[in-house]
């Protein structure tokens, strides 16, 4: 009797640590499952979470390309329309001067010329200069493509549209040279000079095409320092003239003829400083505009150049 109650005891025992195992060992399941679950939700997560950043990087690169290409276009347009602009605003020049000329050549018909030998003097000296210049104009035209570059780079679109459009000036200014030209038929070679102008304490002597050209140096510059000007405000950039490559080159409308290159250079970067300061603070001290043409003010220029007729 008392060895099958012992038996019994050892087999309820046995049965129990059993059961115990099993919920244990059923526990630890359900753990193992639970974690698998949460890491697999875990990966889910991360998976979405990568695709979304793809995604919006995506975006962000398809946007960026987009607007790029809207400024390229916007960039193309404003080109064109300025050299149409250009391109009338030369033939209104080019028969400007042709009239000028025309009245010159009659006014001097009866007029004393200079000598033989002083008008041989001054042609070959501008056959000279004018090479010279022409071999200048390649260079400048690749440091100028070098620095629009730069702009374009920095995101001042206002100024690169600005530099594009100086850079297409140069280059015809470099064909313009590149023609054959009749020393013999220009008035100024032969018209003895009828004014005389101070600059840095020395008086020069200079017919009237030779002060048609200076002016004209004060004019582009003056107008050419209000685009820049208005260029630096679109671009919110800080007020500095000196920072521009047209003030730097100043050869903007030269053409090699009737003044030295360092005259012209002067007196447009004259204009060219009052003109960036009407431009950039959007207000017109020294000159004036209409219809997106800008003209220095008679007071002005007489201020930069003081002419004295003395014949």
């Amino acid at each position: 009797m008392r060895l099958r109650t012992l038996n019994g005891a050892v087999l309820a025992l046995a049965l129990g640590a059993a059961s115990l195992l099993g919920t244990r060992t059923a526990g630890a399941h359900d753990d193992a499952d639970e974690k698998k679950a949460k890491q697999k939700q875990e990966k889910q997560q991360q998976d979405q979470d990568q695709k979304a950043k793809q995604k919006q990087a995506k975006q962000e690169q398809q946007q960026g390309q987009q607007q790029e290409k809207r400024q390229r276009e916007q960039d193309q347009r404003a080109k064109e329309q300025q050299r149409g602009s250009y391109q009338q605003k030369q033939h209104q020049q080019k028969e400007q001067d042709r009239q000028v000329k025309e009245q010159h050549r009659q006014n001097q018909e009866t007029q004393q010329r200079l000598s033989k030998e002083r008008q041989q003097f001054l042609i070959e000296e501008h056959r000279g200069r004018v090479t010279q210049y022409g071999l200048r104009l390649h260079d400048q035209e690749r440091i100028g493509s070098e620095r629009a570059e730069k702009l374009r780079q920095a995101k001042r679109h206002a100024n690169y549209r600005y530099q594009q459009r100086y850079l297409e000036r140069l280059r015809e200014q470099r064909l313009y040279l590149a023609r054959a030209y009749n020393y013999d038929d220009d008035p100024y070679f032969y018209t003895p000079p009828t004014y005389r102008y101070s600059r840095q304490g020395r008086y020069y002597e200079v017919n009237e095409y030779a002060v048609d050209m200076l002016q004209r140096a004060v004019k582009y510059g003056y107008t050419e320092g209000v685009l820049v000007g208005q260029a630096d405000r679109e671009d919110g950039w800080g007020r500095d003239y000196r920072d521009s490559w047209a003030y730097q080159d100043a050869n903007y409308g030269y053409t090699g003829y009737y003044a030295s290159q360092s005259e012209y250079n002067y007196y447009f970067r004259e204009g060219f400083r009052r003109g960036y300061s009407d431009g950039f603070h959007d207000r017109y001290e020294y000159g004036s505009s209409s219809n997106d043409s800008f003209a220095i003010h008679d007071d002005a220029l007489s201020v930069i150049i003081r002419l004295e007729p003395f014949r």
